[in-house]
């Protein structure tokens, strides 16, 4: 039975299964303090005003160190980059956790921690995508990253649950102190994770330069030169600032009048987790000849979910497309990333994405922004219409290029 478990093209070699579990541990303790941050700062007399300072000081951190975080992710062992990344958001929520316990938590230790953590995503995100080349075979790497969106999708829905019940059955310190668990959990399964003999030495370490900004320039020479690369970076720049940032600013002020509250709206958003993990399931087998093309025409299911929401559909309906939308947005991500690891050189991988991660999320802000102003200026069933033509727009001008048409699967 054993032995023909690990041969069945469903199930993975057993170190990316713990590289998976490690990822889903991690994830869980990013959206348990998305989660638990509000309740913590509320605690100590902070304000909600506060809340969007702690968090966009992890985002400011996060964005300004990503490049940072893919030359280490090159020039450094992997795993060992990934586990000090892991320690110290563990140490950073840890400390927070007995601050708060103990009723000495101050503001600026909850920012300094929310630095912390945005200083090891920066590290971790990068990184990540590198390490899977090394650990999967070339024949698993497309299963590996499905299941890392599925991982992803779990986390999302468990990292909010298990904070709230934390909070509510004893307090955000507590909360804290088991995202902190998350982080020592993830480190502690990738310790046991090794890459496939001869991989490391022999694929994945530049010695071409040593100092940061030779690596940076690196990194940037290899994104730059690859015209379906930035093509599709720059695509989803314009679909996160203009599509799906102003979906989730937009949504939930139409929660009263299309889903039915607040609750209807977390319903919705379980139905995009519980999508985002079918688009992982239907990505650890699919392999189409053009893969760009298909990850790309997979995106515009985004649009079920906002033309949903635009025509103030009931709630049924709104979740049966917000499905429908993350099920897309998932196989785009397995689809995507397996191309760049089959693409894009092993000891360059983690800067490229680096650049890959800083140009189409860096915006997202951006788009929260923009999702305010369309909603008092055209009104919010208009600017999600809006976000429709947006997205078809964008989905065609990125079939448009030719080397996005003609890329195949690597080995093919």
């Amino acid at each position: 039975m054993r032995r023909a478990a690990r041969s069945f093209p469903g199930v993975p070699e057993r170190p990316v299964r713990r590289l998976v579990l490690a990822q889903f541990a991690s994830g869980v303790g990013r959206f348990m303090v998305l989660a638990a941050m509000p309740f913590a700062i509320f605690s100590i007399g902070g304000s909600t005003a506060q809340i969007g300072i702690a968090l966009a000081c992890e985002a400011g951190v996060y964005v300004a160190f990503l490049l940072v975080g893919g030359v280490a992710g090159d020039r450094l062992p992997r795993r060992s980059v990934l586990i000090a990344a892991d320690l110290l958001r563990f140490a950073a929520q840890g400390g927070v956790a007995l601050l708060l316990i103990l009723g000495d938590a101050a503001f600026w230790q909850l920012v300094a921690a929310q630095a912390a953590s945005g200083l090891g995503a920066a590290f971790f995100a990068p990184t990540m995508t590198g390490f899977v080349r090394e650990v999967a075979s070339r024949e698993r790497l497309q299963q590996a990253n499905g299941l890392r969106r599925m991982s992803d999708a779990a986390a999302a829905v468990a990292g909010p649950a298990l904070a709230a019940v934390a909070v509510a059955g004893a307090g955000p310190g507590w909360a804290f102190g088991a995202d902190a668990l998350s982080y020592l959990l993830s480190a502690a399964l990738l310790l046991g994770v090794r890459s496939r003999a001869g991989v490391a030495a022999a694929e994945t370490r530049d010695e071409e330069s040593f100092s940061m900004l030779a690596g940076i320039r690196e990194g940037w020479t290899e994104f730059q030169s690859r015209t379906w690369l930035w093509a599709v970076v720059v695509e989803f720049a314009v679909l996160n600032a203009l599509v799906v940032a102003p979906f989730f600013v937009l949504g939930p002020g139409m929660a009263d009048g299309a889903v039915g509250g607040a609750s209807g709206w977390a319903i919705v958003l379980c139905a995009l987790a519980a999508g985002e993990a079918t688009g992982g399931i239907v990505g650890l087998g699919w392999t189409p000849a053009r893969p760009l093309v298909a990850a790309s025409l997979a995106v515009t299911l985004w649009a079920t979910p906002l033309l949903a929401l635009a025509a103030l559909a009931p709630m049924p309906f709104v979740a049966a497309a917000a499905v429908l939308g993350g099920a897309g947005l998932a196989l785009f991500g397995v689809l995507w990333e397996t191309t760049l690891q089959g693409h894009v050189p092993a000891q360059r991988l983690s800067r490229v994405m680096s650049y890959e991660e800083l140009g189409s999320s860096g915006v997202l802000p951006v788009g929260y922004v923009v999702g305010g102003v369309a909603m008092g200026v055209l009104g919010p069933s208009t600017a999600l219409f809006g976000g429709v033509a947006v997205l078809l727009v964008a989905t065609v001008s990125v079939l448009a290029v030719p080397s996005v048409r003609a890329l195949r699967p690597a080995g093919s």
